[in-house]
């Protein structure tokens, strides 16, 4: 088994038993004075795995000085169900990683095009003057005494920095690491999408560039990243998110040193070591800190990191959720039959590819999309229960929407028919338009907005609007990774947007929306319920 292209390992020599015993007994030492015994798990086994696929004593050795900064400087912190607590978060770990890892075998690149895209990185930064990547270089190769340190620190301080900091954070503040964690997960999951659909070849790999590995010079493996994956620099973008968590954590005035030396280092060691380009450091600092910044906003507003929190894990919640989505599926018979005739759908998709293996090159895409969609839809009937959940009119359309996309890829209707993708778009917008509808005045007769239906109106309007923007970025996306077969370039974009503004958007999104508004808005909310007990 291979993880990042890394097998695992273990210690070979008694030294290095010891050495890998000796910390790993620090780490539960220091975290079962600092938190409890499920913590104390949790890190050191998170930390054996890390040696174990890294080969490496860095990352045990950050995390058991996590451990000692906890205890020394917080003392005890006690946590609310610690069992329950380390089981998620280690859950919500594996899961992570092992999709990160999976995305990154499923992504497909192309060499010349990384090249080029380079070179294109290359020509925009010499047009705006910024390229100083190959003078940091010159400097550092002409003071060559440094060079193996800023090599190692490239190497075996990025990752130590960031599971350091979420030892610590765990340790001390779960709320924080809550949102660090989560906006980690984010981050990666942003590169992966961004490697996908523009790989850029490291500079070190460019012609033209000027710039040399200078791990090879010291005898080092030819670079930290990939042929394809320069932008983002999710080294950068880490030890910035690393280090700004740190500082919402720390009281002391040593917080400033964490706010600004990690990311200004690894910015110089980023780009003198020739690995990326200013404009990837740039990207990954956009990628990591904007979901951060906007989680603290979003949790400050909401009072409680409950929407990020992935608390959802903890297995009392799971139960409750399962039953209140059978009792809401048993009480509705609209999304009853939603669930049954999109199940059966499903059903077809997973019994055809037992007997007939190969009958489409999608069919992971076409389950997957299905699975989510019923998932959103019973989530929301469950949390609008009370307020009258989805229309029968928006069930329908989104039961003929998925029937029609789905057949549309497995039956190759697409490919078949150029007109084909009009009638999704147009089911699709139509989709989001009821569903906006009904969303906005379940939200009116929860107490959440008092809007009048004017605004109403305009609002749902304006969000089905997006939605038909949204489906475009989504088609691009699903044909540039999993080559759908549904996006037919630019041309066919720009056409499709002004259908959308014109006619379809501009006639049947008003109309829908203003069915849901008066129709539904001429009720009170006492007159909401379906006419069954609950």
């Amino acid at each position: 088994m291979e993880l990042f292209g890394r097998s695992p390992t273990h210690p070979t020599t008694g030294l290095e038993w010891l050495v890998l015993a000796g910390l790993l007994g620090v780490i539960v030492l220091s975290v079962l004075r600092a938190a409890d015994l499920p913590a104390a798990l949790l890190t050191s086994g998170a930390a054996l795995a890390a040696y174990i696929f890294d080969r490496s004593f860095a990352i045990p050795f950050a995390v058991a000085v996590a451990g000692l900064a906890a205890f020394v400087f917080r003392k005890r912190t006690v946590h609310r169900e610690p069992e329950q607590r380390a089981l998620r978060e280690g859950t919500v770990f594996v899961a992570i990683v092992a999709l990160y890892a999976l995305g990154s075998q499923v992504v497909h690149e192309s060499w010349e095009i990384a090249q080029q895209n380079s070179i294109a990185i290359i020509d925009f930064e010499q047009t705006l003057r910024i390229g100083h990547e190959l003078a940091l270089q010159r400097w550092l190769l002409d003071h060559d005494r440094y060079l193996p340190l800023i090599d190692t620190a490239y190497s075996w301080l990025f990752l130590p920095f960031v599971g350091g900091t979420l030892a610590w954070l765990y340790l001390t503040q779960d709320r924080l690491y809550r949102q660090y964690r989560t906006a980690l997960a984010i981050s990666a999951l942003l590169a992966v999408i961004v490697v996908a659909l523009h790989p850029v070849a490291p500079p070190r790999s460019t012609s033209g560039s000027g710039l040399i590995g200078t791990h090879a010079l010291v005898g080092g493996s030819d670079g930290m990243i990939g042929p394809f994956d320069a932008v983002p620099s999710l080294h950068v973008g880490w030890a910035a998110l690393s280090g700004m968590a740190l500082y919402f954590g720390v009281r002391s005035r040593l917080r400033w040193v964490w706010l600004i030396a990690p990311p200004v280092a690894m910015l110089f060691m980023a780009m003198a070591t020739g690995e990326h380009y200013l404009v990837d450091c740039v990207v990954g600092l956009v990628i990591a800190l904007i979901p951060f910044l906007t989680i603290q906003w979003v949790d400050r507003r909401l009072g409680g990191p409950y929407y990020f929190s992935l608390s959802l894990l903890s297995p009392r919640t799971i139960g409750r959720a399962l039953n209140a989505a059978a009792r809401e599926i048993a009480d509705d018979p609209r999304l009853r039959g939603t669930v049954y005739l999109l199940g059966l759908l499903l059903t077809y998709l997973l019994v055809r590819e037992a007997v007939d293996s190969g009958f489409t090159e999608y069919w992971g895409y076409m389950v997957a999309q299905i699975a989510l969609t019923i998932l959103i839809l019973v989530t929301l009937s469950v949390h609008f229960s009370e307020q009258g959940g989805f229309s029968l009119l928006t069930h329908a359309i989104v039961i003929v929407t998925t029937y029609a996309d789905t057949f549309g890829t497995a039956g190759h209707l697409y490919d078949r028919f150029s007109s084909y993708d009009k009638i999704t778009h147009f089911l699709g917008c139509a989709a989001v338009a009821s569903a906006m509808g009904d969303l906005l005045i379940n939200m009116s007769r929860k107490g959440t907005i008092s809007w009048a239906p004017s605004k109403l109106l305009m609002v749902a309007v304006a969000l089905a609007l997006t939605g038909g923007i949204a489906w475009e970025i989504y088609e691009y996306v699903g044909d540039k990774l999993l080559d759908t077969g549904r996006h037919n370039g630019a041309e066919d974009t720009i056409y499709d947007h002004l259908r959308h503004s014109r006619r379809g958007h501009g006639g049947v999104v008003p109309l829908l929306v203003a069915f849901h508004v008066v129709e539904r808005t001429r009720f009170g909310p006492e007159t909401a319920s379906r006419g069954h007990d609950r």
